[in-house]
């Protein structure tokens, strides 16, 4: 019975379902027929790529969706490595489809890399744009985490209202730090998330005057 029940189950990706698995054989990632019967109701093809190849815009719409669920999500209590592998799986899959000479997986993935430039580039484009949202929420990430740690140990073991205020103030230089490196598409989304964090670590500060004189913007 557990054999039986091993072999019936499937292997599901954001990229659709494997099903029928007891043959051993694997499907190809991109073709029509392994997403038949996906259980990833999630994902779709998105009609904007109607003109790539069929395995283009699957890997086009993957990319696209995982982009919006990302600048959706709080950057800093809700992300996670998973993104980072997300990405990865973007590139590995870019990789085998269009890099000619280089596919890890050959005979598992159809090769694009004769044809169709425009759409090798676009997708590039995408997976760029997506790397670039990563990186800056990973760092944000880093920023809240630090902000946290900060303000555990101000909680259970600083009473002097001075170093309360020194603690703010480092925590506020890194969130400036941070902003101006941030490009302008992601600044806005990243300084929400952060900035709450920060505003959090104010409220167990009893005073902070120098703090507001030399961050005026962000602790005005």
């Amino acid at each position: 019975m557990l054999r039986n029940a091993l072999q019936r189950r499937g292997i599901h990706s954001v990229y659709g379902g494997f099903k029928n698995q007891g043959s051993g054989s694997l499907p190809s990632l991109f073709s029509w027929g392994a997403c038949r019967g996906s259980v990833n109701t999630h994902f779709r093809v998105l009609p904007e790529f109607k003109n790539y190849t069929s395995q283009g815009q699957k890997l086009a719409s993957s990319i696209k969706h995982d982009t919006e669920r990302l600048l959706a999500n709080d950057w800093t209590t809700d992300y996670s490595s998973f993104w980072a592998d997300q990405l990865e799986a973007h590139k590995l899959a870019h990789t085998n489809l269009y890099e000619k000479g280089v596919n890890p997986l050959a005979g598992m993935f159809t090769s694009l890399s004769e044809f169709k430039p425009e759409e090798k580039a676009a997708i590039l484009q995408q997976i760029n744009y997506f790397a670039s949202a990563v990186k800056w929420a990973d760092q944000a990430q880093d920023v809240y985490s630090e902000i946290f740690d900060q303000r555990f140990v101000m909680q259970r073991g600083v009473t002097d209202p001075i170093e309360r205020e020194k603690t703010l103030a480092a925590c506020t230089e890194m969130v400036v730090n941070y902003s101006e490196r941030v490009p302008s598409e992601f600044r806005r989304k990243a300084m929400k998330d952060v900035e709450w964090h920060l505003w959090n670590l104010r409220h167990y500060v009893w005073d902070s005057p120098n703090v507001k004189s030399a961050f005026p913007r962000v602790m005005a």
